[in-house]
């Protein structure tokens, strides 16, 4: 009895370690979402606030350029207080909570989220299937930074995937994803060439 009893702590200790990582579907649902329900979903899996800041970013509109205000919110998981490193990051990137794209009735909210877990990151990629997103475009930077689009006909994913070695007393080989969720006509404005 004591050992069944022993086995079920284990699984579920062994199960909320994994839980913070975020599923594509969650990222989905947090460009459509606010600030105060992304905080509420965050805060019960043990993330914390890392910082907010004001962002000013160009555009350009039928020929005339313009300025936009953001706001970015950034989330960490499990941050060391003495070198600023993190687990898994999320900021969300937005003009203004009710700020919708009237022609798509998309949001205007990016969703940055980074990870370094490569079983996570497969599972959004297989996600990302399963909800019909195709690659539209992918390449390799100068720093070995392999980029991919991927888009369906409701939002764009840039996944940003990077490999280095880290300086930390390891010396291990450390993978980095960088996914980046942003509406259509957001990737159309800010990436398309």
């Amino acid at each position: 009895m004591r050992l069944i009893f022993c086995s079920v702590i284990i699984i579920l200790l062994g199960n909320s370690a994994f839980c913070q990582y975020l599923k594509l579907d969650e990222l989905l649902k947090f460009q459509k979402s606010s600030d105060l329900s992304i905080e509420k979903i965050l805060t019960s899996k043990n993330w914390s606030l890392d910082n907010t800041q004001a962002i000013t970013e160009t555009a350009t509109w039928g020929g005339e350029d313009g300025v936009i205000q953001l706001k970015q919110i950034t989330y960490a998981y499990n941050r060391n207080a003495y070198n600023s490193k993190s687990e898994i990051w999320l900021s969300v990137i937005r003009r203004d909570e009710e700020d919708i794209d009237e022609v798509n009735d998309e949001p205007k909210c990016r969703i940055f989220y980074q990870l370094q877990n490569t079983i996570d990151y497969s599972k959004i990629l297989k996600r990302a299937t399963e909800l019909g997103f195709k690659e539209s475009k992918s390449w390799t930077t100068e720093d070995n930074e392999v980029i991919k689009f991927l888009d369906n006909d409701k939002t764009g994913i840039t996944l940003h995937i990077i490999s280095k070695k880290t300086n930390d007393e390891t010396g291990k080989n450390l993978n980095i994803y960088k996914i980046t969720v942003i509406s259509n006509g957001d990737y159309m404005l800010n990436y398309s060439e």
